[in-house]
């Protein structure tokens, strides 16, 4: 897929107490939001990329195109 040339269209950043369960529910919510059809029959695709830096902490970005 290619990236929007403008950048990340949004961060999710995870907290120490956040399962892969809760991580999974929200790329689901994500996808249906943004890759369900427009009103011209449309499909986006989502990509997300998770980073953890050193510090420990970690944060999911992701594009829309």
């Amino acid at each position: 897929m290619t990236r929007d040339p403008k950048g990340i269209h949004g961060v999710f950043v995870l907290t120490r107490d956040m399962t892969k369960e809760n991580v999974d529910y929200w790329k689901n919510q994500m996808k249906a939001q943004y890759e369900s059809p427009d009103e011209y029959g449309k499909i986006k695709e989502i990509e997300f990329e998770e980073t953890t830096e050193d510090d420990g902490s970690r944060y999911i970005n992701f594009w829309v195109s």
